[in-house]
């Protein structure tokens, strides 16, 4: 089931605690609103000639104090990854993975973590579609610093503040060098899907326009996948 163009996949993430992990994942299309191109060398070229300044914007955006605060000290960014992807899915370079690393455990956020590692925040990134193939995305935040209400929801401010946070962020990378003519855009990208007669559809692809996102925690269990249970001994009840 094939991708509608090959694209671009920037995927950043880093430490929780000791032992968990986060990651996040953006795809990049060049042209999104004109014809797609899968001009595979030049993707390759560009995504290894990019790397870095992607990598720089994620860095410049996770220093930023509200983004900072919101992530929590036991939560870093270790690596911004900038890969070609074919339409078939595949890795169009096999030979580099294109991973800008940072030194030691990586950049720490600075706010009071609240909650457990594999809490987070779903941002959902809108298009001018409302319904169908990629007509949204998500990604899940590990933002760790999130005051509860009596409610059970994250507080009223820090929402629409990580709101506006994420919409820099896609502002920032919006801004990439040309490929092909024009920046690429941050793009939600979706493969086909089997229909019946004749078979299988060809995916689609729709410009991100727009952030939002709820106030109900999420939870990611793969997040703490790493943590290793440790029981106390068995107390004898008589």
């Amino acid at each position: 089931m094939p991708y509608p163009t090959a694209h671009l996949l920037m995927s950043f993430g880093g430490k929780l605690f000791v032992t968990e992990q986060w990651n996040c994942n953006l795809r990049l299309a060049a042209s999104p609103d004109q014809v797609p191109t899968n001009d595979y060398d030049t993707m390759v070229t560009y995504a290894a000639d990019n790397a870095a300044a992607a990598h720089a914007k994620v860095k410049t955006w996770w220093q930023i104090a509200g983004v900072a605060q919101l992530m929590g000290a036991q939560t870093t960014l270790l690596y911004t990854k900038f890969n070609a992807i074919a339409q078939d899915g595949k890795y169009l370079d096999t030979d580099n993975a294109n991973t800008i690393f940072e030194t030691g455990d990586g950049v720490a956020g600075t706010g009071t973590v609240l909650l457990p590692a594999q809490c987070c925040v779903a941002v959902t990134l809108t298009t001018g579609a409302t319904r169908g193939l990629a007509h949204q995305g998500r990604i899940y935040l590990p933002t760790l610093t999130m005051a509860m209400q009596s409610n059970g929801m994250a507080s009223n401010t820090s929402i629409p503040a990580l709101v506006g946070h994420v919409v820099t962020l896609l502002n920032s990378l919006n801004t990439l060098p040309a490929l092909l003519g024009s920046p690429p855009k941050v793009t939600i990208i979706s493969k086909g899907r089997f229909v019946g007669q004749p078979g299988e559809t060809v995916g689609l692809k729709h410009l991100v326009t727009g952030v939002k996102c709820g106030g109900v925690i999420d939870t990611q269990r793969r997040r703490r996948s790493n943590l290793v249970e440790t029981y106390t001994a068995v107390s004898p009840v008589t």
